[in-house]
């Protein structure tokens, strides 16, 4: 049995694009939010990353240097929500402007006053940018002829 294909996607947690520098963007980005996002959020990512020991943190990290989201976007042909907090200096407005852009189908949201962990700051207003979107009809692509035509001699 294949796996279902989403009829919409959200891309929330949008990773660095390729033209920045990789790990002293993130670096400075993560300073300049840190006094956005609720503390709490640090002590979680902080536990898991001591859980799992420097190397995998390191290994996280450069995956995250090394994803380029925009590359991969491109693939995506389901209406997606691009969201994006008004005080993320890890991915620029641009970037993600730009992304949502690239989309076929792409829209895109601004959580005014959230960096880069909205869904954890900014729950409710993430809910709110989130919320409309998927609950809107879906506009359906012509889609093939599925029936089944027999012919009984």
């Amino acid at each position: 049995m294949a796996t279902p294909i989403p009829a919409k996607a959200v891309l929330e947690f949008t990773p660095r694009p390729r033209t920045l520098p990789g790990i002293a963007r993130q670096v400075v980005g993560f300073f300049l939010i840190a006094p956005f996002e609720r503390w709490s959020l640090a002590w979680v990512a902080l536990t898991d990353y001591a859980r799992s020991g420097i190397r995998r943190y390191l290994q996280t990290l450069r995956s995250m240097v090394d994803n380029h989201i925009a590359e991969k976007a491109l693939r995506i042909s389901q209406p997606t929500l691009v969201v994006w907090g008004t005080r993320d200096y890890i991915v620029p407005y641009a970037f993600v402007t730009s992304l949502a852009a690239s989309l076929p189908q792409g829209r895109f949201a601004a959580i005014p006053g959230a960096a880069h962990g909205i869904n954890y700051s900014h729950p409710e207003a993430f809910t709110d940018a989130l919320l409309p979107f998927l609950l809107a009809p879906q506009e359906r692509a012509p889609t093939e002829d599925l029936s089944f035509k027999f012919d009984i001699d």
